[in-house]
């Protein structure tokens, strides 16, 4: 049984939430990211000024999207991303989900996959630390049990917060809490057992608009932003959440690696939507996915033009992707602010633009 504590972020009066706060203020990376919805937690520090890395030398962290990224789009399968996974274990970096998906799903993914490290759920709004990862960083410890942190509002409150808002516009919305084992099973393609584990949520409602227009959407957006809530675009479902998003998850755990490990940390992320883009805009190498019909996330691309894009979609994709982040530099630094040409673009797994 993990210990979690879901007032962290609302209930200053709380002892244990309050202690937790300020020791995360001394982890939390730099450039703090900003949560959409949600009011700034901390002031951003510059990252000389922040953090001196008392080892020379520099560690990596993998972070990565699952469905359409590391999992087929369709099928869930994450065959042709094995060469990648096996040399992330072979350097000893971690690669850590952030993913929509349910802690249940992940879970499971995680012992297919052999995953042994910690996980970030239902777009940022909660992280999950194994037991004894951190044994020198408070609150964990060597003896610790696995610890659940939830940053995201609690889940009846986001369901009723969208019915509420669904009718206040006029606009015509379905949600998980709404779907069946067998609807939703018809809409993914899961297992039933798998569409069961996908309703299981705790800080995140994903949900489909029925007929509305591109306008409808960013008023219903617009709506939920001024009531403190955020509407995000995945790869099937738009989700709904309040004070997360997976940004603010990655800037709390990359601090916790910081003061394990001591050192520079460069940061790699991999994702195909929109909901990916506050953790994309947070680390040192985002790397954008196409989606199956070799188009990419609109929203990521005004967002962030130049970014790097995967040549193909999948895990095909994703390893090579993964692969090419972590070779050296040199090369791929430069081919990142160059211009490149057709023909450049073409024999690169990334095209930056």
């Amino acid at each position: 049984m993990s210990e979690a504590c879901r007032c962290w972020s609302h209930s200053p009066s709380c002892l244990r939430a309050s202690s937790l706060r300020s020791r995360l203020r001394s982890a939390l990376a730099p450039g703090t990211w900003r949560a959409s919805g949600s009011k700034q937690r901390y002031v951003p520090r510059s990252r000389k000024r922040r953090f001196f890395a008392i080892s020379k030398r520099t560690r990596t962290l993998v972070f990565t999207d699952l469905d359409g990224t590391l999992l087929d789009q369709n099928s869930y399968s994450w065959v042709g991303a094995s060469q990648a996974l096996e040399q992330l274990r072979r350097q000893k970096i971690p690669l850590i989900f952030c993913t929509s998906k349910t802690r249940t799903e992940v879970k499971a993914i995680r012992r297919a996959i052999g995953n042994t490290h910690p996980f970030i759920v239902e777009n940022g709004g909660a992280i999950i630390i194994p037991a004894g990862y951190f044994p020198d960083v408070a609150p964990f410890g060597a003896k610790a049990k696995a610890f659940t942190m939830i940053i995201g509002r609690p889940y009846q409150e986001l369901v009723r917060e969208l019915r509420r808002l669904a009718q206040d516009t006029g606009i015509a919305v379905r949600g998980f809490h709404q779907m069946s084992d067998q609807e939703l099973a018809r809409e993914t393609g899961l297992t039933m057992r798998e569409a069961h584990m996908a309703r299981q949520r705790e800080t995140g409602e994903p949900f489909l608009f029925r007929d509305a227009t591109p306008a409808e959407i960013r008023t219903f957006s617009r709506k939920a932003q001024a009531r403190g809530y955020s509407v995000l675009r995945g790869g099937r479902f738009w989700h709904f959440s309040g004070g997360c998003d997976k940004g603010l998850a990655l800037s709390v755990l990359i601090g916790f690696f910081r003061t394990a490990w001591q050192t520079r940390i460069v940061t790699v992320a991999l994702g195909d939507s929109g909901n990916d883009l506050p953790m994309f805009r947070l680390v040192d190498r985002p790397i954008l996915i196409p989606k199956a019909d070799g188009s990419f996330a609109s929203e990521v691309i005004q967002a962030m033009p130049r970014i790097r894009r995967a040549k193909n979609a999948g895990p095909q994709g994703w390893a090579a992707a993964v692969l090419d982040a972590l070779r050296p530099r040199g090369h791929a630094s430069k081919v990142r602010q160059a211009r490149p040409s057709h023909s450049e673009v073409e024999q690169d797994a990334l095209t930056p633009v």
